[in-house]
């Protein structure tokens, strides 16, 4: 099994380079990839813990150590923020690995300061025309009149089929 785990590591390893790359090459976003919590940290029986420690271990190192190639993403560090408190934030002892509302609190939690301590900035242009300017503004207008339309015209469609399914009943 261990054999197998760490082949699965390594694909993992390469196709994490290659999707975050491919993410990056269509979007000028900010990739947050974060890291995986050990829900076994408190598990009794040593070997079982320790080899999933081990393992979990192996992936965080690839996400961490791939943050600054091609890949150029950011990492939320879940690992740490859960770690020692797996018994509280996760299912573990009914046997599900997922999160509880506490965990899924925390690794919110985490994302968000992980987003918040990145620098982000925007770029504005200033027109050497001002007439060019005049009219990227016009179109802007109509742009958000379209927008603002097509919501309501979304929001109209909702209610109506809200209401004929209500009245099926």
């Amino acid at each position: 099994l261990g054999t197998e785990i760490d082949e699965r590591l390594s694909t993992f390893e390469a196709n994490l380079t290659q999707i975050a790359v491919q993410i990056n090459a269509k979007s000028d976003g900010v990739l947050v990839i974060q890291t995986l919590y050990n829900p076994f940290e408190d598990f009794e029986q040593a070997q079982v813990k320790n080899f999933v420690r081990e393992k979990i271990l192996a992936l965080n190192s690839s996400i961490e150590s791939h943050k600054n190639d091609d890949a150029k993403y950011i990492v939320a560090d879940v690992y740490s923020k859960l770690t020692g408190s797996a018994e509280k934030m996760t299912r573990i002892k009914q046997m599900d690995i997922h999160p509880n509302q506490a965990g899924h609190d925390a690794i919110s939690e985490c994302v968000d300061k992980t987003i918040r301590t990145e620098r982000y900035y925007y770029h504005y242009d200033v027109m050497a025309n001002p007439a060019q300017s005049n009219r990227v503004q016009k179109d802007d207008r109509n742009e958000y009149i379209f927008i603002l339309f097509s919501g309501i015209a979304a929001a109209f469609l909702i209610v109506v089929a809200f209401l004929r399914f209500r009245t099926r009943k």
